[in-house]
């Protein structure tokens, strides 16, 4: 601001009633920070949620500062999905102040979920970015294997237009550590660890095709290469996802596994082996 804005904001500010009026604002303010009704809130997010077949629960609402809204211990499910919750510790939001006086308001948000954290914008137009960090996560792979699964999302970095439909169109990027499969034992492998490395992935979204263009494994236990797509429908029992995947074998790999890998696939002449999973994201197949 230069000096002559500096003397008419001045000016204005000795007036009384700009004084008031400013007061009034700030109490205003301060007031629907404090006794705004949140619950009622909470509960019109939990129903907009149940209405896209997408089961809610808000453990907590309140307000905070910066003005915002921050929302505790979330829990998303699906019918198809329910022992595969996800869990989100915190959640806020703030406006960006700048863009609520232009024709595309958009919000800033930050997460803590999975011991790790995450952050983003989202606009009206759809426009959505989110960068995550540090998510350790651990899920059961029942009943299809008996067998868990463990991982360090390091991070991921996705930017597109939301929803998937048209011609709206996204990019992800993730790299994921210290990925291990426990419960080897049950198959007839003598540990019952395998750590499997770190992976990498890339993926394209143009509508509800996302077009994985590069997935990767590395560890001491076996490499893996591949590509595929993801068609995403209204729920998991409509999204079909048919992937291609390239297994070569490393000298980590327990004897029994790999012999026990030979029968279930005939190898190619490198030793490697052709891997397709394909189907419905409730309940995929493996030839």
């Amino acid at each position: 601001m230069n000096q002559q804005g500096k003397n008419i904001l001045l000016r204005l500010l000795a007036k009384p009633v700009v004084l008031c009026f400013a007061g009034f604002l700030v109490s205003f303010f301060v007031a629907l920070l404090l006794f705004f009704p949140l619950d009622p809130l909470a509960r019109q997010i939990e129903q907009a949620a149940l209405e896209q077949k997408v089961q809610l629960e808000i453990g907590s609402i309140s307000t905070s500062l910066p003005p915002g809204v921050k929302l505790g211990q979330l829990i998303l499910s699906t019918p198809e999905m329910a022992d595969h919750a996800l869990k989100i510790d915190q959640i806020a939001f703030q406006p960006r102040w700048l863009s609520l006086f232009g024709k595309n308001p958009a919000i800033a948000y930050q997460l803590r979920a999975y011991q790790g954290s995450g952050q983003g914008q989202g606009a009206r137009n759809g426009q959505v970015s989110l960068q995550l960090k540090g998510l350790r996560v651990q899920e059961s792979l029942q009943p299809q294997l008996p067998l868990e699964l463990s991982f360090l999302l390091k991070d991921a970095d996705f930017a597109g237009r939301l929803p998937f439909v048209g011609q709206n169109k996204g990019q992800v990027q993730m790299t994921l550590a210290e990925i291990q499969l426990t419960g080897m034992q049950k198959l007839g492998s003598s540990s019952d660890l395998l750590a499997l490395g770190q992976a990498r992935l890339s993926a394209e979204a143009v509508g509800p095709l996302i077009r994985i263009t590069a997935v990767s494994v590395a560890g001491p236990s076996l490499s893996l290469q591949g590509s595929g797509s993801l068609r995403l429908g209204r729920t998991p029992a409509s999204s079909s996802l048919n992937l291609g995947l390239t297994l070569t074998p490393g000298a980590g790999l327990d004897p029994m596994l790999k012999d026990l890998l030979s029968l279930m696939k005939k190898p190619q002449r490198d030793g490697s082996y052709r891997i397709t999973i394909s189907g419905n994201l409730a309940g995929l197949r493996m030839k």
